[in-house]
């Protein structure tokens, strides 16, 4: 069985005869569009650029080129075929050398689709694809061994989380469609079994708890996840529905039966025939069921005065919270000179952000900080405000094993420094620059533990301000500045502090209306969070 995780999404081919309608029209157009987002919607793979995949899947030179350079797998194509008064709908997963993998179809009548909603074809077309993807024997499979640890190829978004336990399977092809290769049977032997310890958005970490013999387990074997999408649409209770049964058992004459609950409807007995003439029946006495009893009632709970409140204003939900204390040594130099002193409680410098999700794709960071602390002749204070966009790109090659998203955005802020007792006299800025976060986890193995880290750079070009020199203030004509960080946190349950450190390290150089300041600082510390 060949692993596959990234897949692209083919556009809808039409062949065949179809009617001249403005429905059929407007009908095919939405087949075209929510194809790739039914999809999609199984979240069993990672899914290729629909742009990319739409201008080279048509030629054999450009399959081979998703293959190579973007790691395509499969690919999943939607064919629908006019055949007289109705139409084929066909849903492939293919090789990308267009190989028969796993094939469904279903015909219907145009008289369906002329009259069908866009809500009935989306739930028709959908019951197609998953039909078709849950054939698919692996849901997960092994990608990298670590001891007892599994790497998974499946993580959040597959429904595959903590605490999950999987059976791992090795599973080979034993029949195949005599026509076009599709595959149709499959053989299983059970290898072991493994907990899930930790899962990310498209990866995950097991760790094994059972297996069939030595060394079982390898990479590519996989396993089932009965709670992805496809299969749990399946598992859904059906509406309850009447459905009919006979009146008696040779009778050719059915009648609904009647849902669960419901008082039966007294029935006739049919007329008896006695000494040439036909006598009513008499009327059957149905006996009613009695009133249910009162239940009694639970203590009743009182609204609070709150209540009518609830759900007013725009609270913010933030999803995480993050804190640091940290040493912070600071240097100045150029047209003024001045650095701070080692602070005796080993704290001049706290950190606090707080992210929040503005879109699937993009988060927002607000950001604060306080400086505090002496210097050689004085003291100082200061104290800055920040705001952080972020657009979240997924990893999705294995360019760095624990890597999960590379964040890029930018950073606009304020700060303000007040320095006494010096001629260095602090600084009033207004700072913009792009950002980048390298964020994932790392499992260390003999320590059972995960850890969260965070990469990030900064480039201010732009800093608007004044800077304090000799008692005046020298406007900043020109201004470039590199800070580095890195943070590094072990990770623990949900709404709990997890505790790590960081460092920090930032240079620059502001040039002013005369001569110019370079400031350097040099930050390490604790650094904690909260995810909420």
């Amino acid at each position: 069985m060949p692993n596959i995780r990234q897949v692209a999404i083919m556009p809808v081919y039409w062949q065949g005869n179809f009617p001249e309608s403005h429905r059929f029209t407007q009908s095919k157009k939405h087949i075209d569009a929510t194809f790739p987002q039914l999809v999609r919607n199984s979240k069993r793979f990672v899914f290729g650029n629909d742009v990319l995949t739409a201008d080279l899947w048509s030629t054999p030179e450009g399959r081979q080129q998703l293959a190579e350079e973007y790691e395509i797998d499969a690919m999943v194509n939607l064919t629908v075929t006019g055949q007289g008064d109705t139409m084929r709908w066909t849903v492939r997963l293919l090789h990308p050398s267009m190989r028969n993998y796993l094939t469904e179809s279903e015909t219907l009548p145009f008289n369906w689709l002329l009259a069908a909603t866009d809500a009935d074809l989306d739930q028709r077309l959908q019951n197609l694809i998953f039909r078709m993807l849950n054939r698919f024997p692996v849901d997960v499979h092994v990608t990298s061994i670590q001891g007892r640890y599994l790497t998974l190829s499946s993580g959040t978004e597959q429904n595959v989380f903590e605490g999950d336990d999987l059976s791992f399977y090795q599973t080979s092809v034993r029949t195949q469609h005599p026509a076009d290769g599709s595959w149709l049977n499959f053989d299983q032997k059970l290898l072991g079994k493994a907990k899930v310890i930790e899962s990310k958005t498209h990866s995950s970490i097991a760790q094994i708890t059972a297996l069939s013999y030595a060394d079982a387990i390898h990479v590519g074997d996989g396993a089932k996840v009965e709670a992805i999408a496809t299969r749990r649409a399946f598992q859904q209770k059906a509406k309850d529905e009447p459905f009919y049964t006979p009146v008696t058992p040779d009778s050719p004459l059915v009648e609904a039966k009647p849902l669960p609950g419901a008082v039966p409807t007294p029935r006739r007995e049919p007329p008896r025939v006695a000494q040439n003439k036909i006598e009513p029946a008499p009327e059957t006495q149905v006996q009613q069921p009695p009133p249910p009893e009162p239940i009694p009632a639970p203590n009743p709970v009182m609204p609070s005065e709150d209540a009518d409140a609830e759900g007013e204003g725009l609270p913010i939900a933030f999803k995480t919270v993050e804190f640091q204390g940290q040493n912070e040594s600071l240097s100045v130099s150029g047209a003024v000179k001045a650095s701070n002193e080692f602070p005796v409680y080993l704290l001049n410098r706290v950190d606090v952000a707080a992210t929040q999700d503005i879109t699937d794709e993009v988060e927002g960071v607000a950001r604060a900080q306080v400086r505090f602390g002496s210097t050689a002749k004085g003291s100082y204070f200061g104290f800055g405000l920040g705001f952080e966009p972020l657009y979240r790109l997924p990893m999705r090659t294995a360019m760095m094993p624990s890597l999960d998203r590379i964040m890029v955005g930018a950073l606009v802020s304020f700060e303000s420094l007040a320095v006494s007792g010096e001629r260095f006299g602090g600084w009033d800025t207004i700072s913009i620059g792009p950002t980048v976060h390298l964020q994932g986890s790392y499992h260390v193995i003999s320590m059972a533990q995960n850890f969260d880290y965070d990469i990030s750079g900064r480039l201010t070009p732009i800093d608007i301000g004044e800077v304090g020199v000799a008692g005046k203030k020298r406007k900043i004509s020109d201004s470039f500045t590199l800070d580095l960080e890195a943070n590094v946190i072990q990770k623990a349950k949900a709404q709990d502090w997890e505790w790590g450190a960081m460092i920090g390290y930032s240079t620059g150089t502001w040039n002013l209306s005369k001569g110019s300041v370079d400031i350097s600082t040099f930050r390490l510390g604790l650094a904690g969070r909260m995810r909420l």
